[in-house]
């Protein structure tokens, strides 16, 4: 469980630093923080402060922690977007008990106000008991049957919607923006969001390595830029001859599907290594590493397909279709951690060697999970959200309702992260223990 407070910063207008890009020469601040320490049990008696942006250098600066609150203004900050502010409270050993982050843009002549979800370090700061019950964005909300508490993540930071959502093995979440051309990034280890990849054109695509060492977005046009993760800096990966509509990383080569062309890219150097005209396109696209097969839904009729990849050769090799028809181009895809199934979103599994079919779980899949041999899936019903728990026989051993339309579901590590949407423009993640840990 982690203790939150909210800072509030408000931007009085355009910056000032004089000399830096965007500035008006006004040499006033232009934002004041103050964060309620209302049931502190950590013994907050310092705190600092750290802004920074892309063209932006980091600079550090002191707040001053009185008996109630932490409080301060950020001076001179440039004009522009995703500028990252960053805060740490310290205790009487200078150690850090609680920090949160938050990103923002600043505008000419706007007020902006933001949060940031300050988090309890349990390494510098243990716990004793669950620690304050300010008005944070973070609770605790009760229990899934006889698991473990279940921990919400909403508020300001949490006002967008998205088009497209992946996890890298790091345990950072990227959401693709459905309004703004941004991915935003959030860090489910450190509780903290992390500097959002800003494109640079009218996004149409988007893909994560599953490592976590590159992101990469299209935009309309055909350009295909690469962000070198964790830093997130940007750099020219390829333009198709066509706007990119769907892409999966594949290996050592990111695949795409551009208006009727399938066509991989290397991406290291950007070079389209191979190209292929099939008979329906693809909508929606996963990659098995093990098989080096693209799997992937046509858009018309939902038919599920496969491609072998050469890594070697970065080449397309032999293709297969599911003797299945209309499997449904919208809902999952996706392979079970063995690569020995995959499941589309219909709610059928099927071999990925053959396509044979091997069952269904017997209900509509909006998302699905796996964690060791159960299967989490998710299911809109009205303006809820259903999460039902399966065993292997596809038998439902638990179930359990939360508030909002299911978006997407990951498991990572010992956690299962569920996103929802409670409305338009909000999303809410909630955070419990896996079955399979809990026992």
């Amino acid at each position: 469980m982690q203790r939150t407070n909210h800072i509030t910063i408000t931007y009085f207008g355009a910056c000032l630093a004089i000399g830096m890009a965007g500035c008006t020469g006004s040499s006033e601040p232009i934002a004041q923080i103050n964060i309620p320490l209302v049931g502190d049990r950590c013994g907050v008696e310092s705190a600092r402060a750290t802004i920074s942006g892309a063209e932006l250098p980091a600079f550090e600066f002191d707040l001053e922690v009185t008996d109630t609150s932490i409080v301060g203004s950020i001076p001179d900050v440039a004009v522009g977007i995703d500028r990252l502010v960053e805060v740490e409270a310290l205790d009487g050993e200078d150690l850090v008990v609680y920090a949160g982050s938050t990103v923002i843009d600043v505008f000419p002549d706007e007020v902006v106000v933001a949060s940031v979800v300050l988090t309890q370090d349990f390494d510098n700061c243990p716990p004793t008991t669950f620690p304050g019950d300010g008005d944070g964005t973070i609770v605790v909300v009760g229990d899934l049957e006889s698991g473990p508490d279940v921990t919400l993540f909403t508020g300001p930071a949490f006002a967008f919607d998205f088009e497209e959502a992946s996890i890298a093995d790091d345990g950072v979440l990227y959401f693709r923006d459905a309004f703004v051309d941004r991915i935003r990034r959030f860090d489910t280890v450190t509780i903290q969001w992390r500097q959002a990849l800003t494109g640079t054109g009218e996004a149409t695509a988007f893909a994560l390595a599953p490592s976590g060492d590159a992101a990469y977005f299209a935009y309309d046009g055909g350009r295909i830029d690469k962000f070198e993760l964790p830093s997130g800096q940007r750099e020219l990966l390829a333009v198709a001859p066509a706007t990119v509509e769907a892409m999966t990383v594949a290996g050592e080569y990111l695949f795409t599907q551009a208006d009727r062309d399938q066509a991989l890219y290397d991406r290291l150097s950007g070079s389209r290594t191979d190209a292929f005209r099939p008979f329906d396109e693809a909508v929606r696209a996963v990659f098995a590493p093990g098989l080096s097969k693209v799997f992937f839904n046509e858009r018309f009729g939902g038919d599920l397909h496969s491609v072998v990849i050469d890594q070697e050769l970065g080449t397309f090799g032999a293709r297969q279709r599911s003797p299945f028809d209309n499997l449904s181009r919208s809902g999952a895809l996706r392979l079970v951690p063995d690569e020995t199934a995959i499941l589309a979103g219909t709610g059928s599994l099927f071999d990925t060697g053959d396509f044979s079919f091997l069952g269904a779980v017997g209900f509509p899949v909006d998302d699905i999970a796996f964690d060791d041999d159960l299967l989490l899936v998710i299911t809109n019903a009205g303006d809820s959200t259903v999460l039902r728990i399966l065993d292997a026989d596809f038998d439902v051993v638990r179930e359990r309702d939360f508030p909002g339309a299911a978006r997407r579901i990951f498991v990572h590590g010992d956690n299962v992260y569920l996103v929802t949407s409670p409305g338009p423009g909000q999303v809410e993640l909630r955070m419990f223990s896996a079955p399979s840990s809990a026992g």
